[in-house]
């Protein structure tokens, strides 16, 4: 499954260009790593589901490596998991080493589905995997 893989997968990280769907926070235009190296940002990162919101503590001397850190059936649509129910933050803070956390997925599986979840009747259809395979990549590209 896509989630395993990129659970353990380290990827290329950069700066963020977010743009702003209607139903979000308004995000300044400037660059989104505004932390400074081994700081943390919480991102919206456009994708075909609309902005989806990322959490990241970036690399602490700024290396380009990322670990992808994916939530399971019970996704809150406020924060990762990750980042509140274990000690992620304070295990990889002296890495050299970019934690991406993308925010919500409730039993999505973090796959591409073909229509709308009836489980939560949202509007949307899940595109979870072109999000974390394609659309996200692009926007941590330097």
């Amino acid at each position: 499954m896509i989630a395993a893989a990129l659970l353990s997968t380290l990827l290329l990280c950069g700066t963020f260009e977010p743009t702003v769907a209607s139903a979000n926070p308004v995000c300044a235009a400037s660059p989104a790593h505004s932390a400074p190296w081994g700081g943390y940002d919480e991102l919206w990162v456009p994708s075909s589901m609309g902005s989806i919101k990322v959490q990241v503590q970036w690399a602490a001397r700024g290396g380009n490596a990322a670990l992808y850190l994916l939530d399971g059936l019970r996704a809150r649509n406020d924060r990762n998991a990750w980042s509140f129910e274990t000690n992620t933050f304070d295990q990889y803070r002296n890495d050299n080493i970019t934690l991406v956390m993308p925010v919500g997925g409730e039993s999505s599986f973090h796959t591409d589905w073909y229509a709308p979840s009836n489980f939560n009747a949202q509007p949307i259809t899940y595109k979870w995997e072109t999000f974390l395979t394609q659309e996200l990549p692009k926007s941590l590209a330097w």
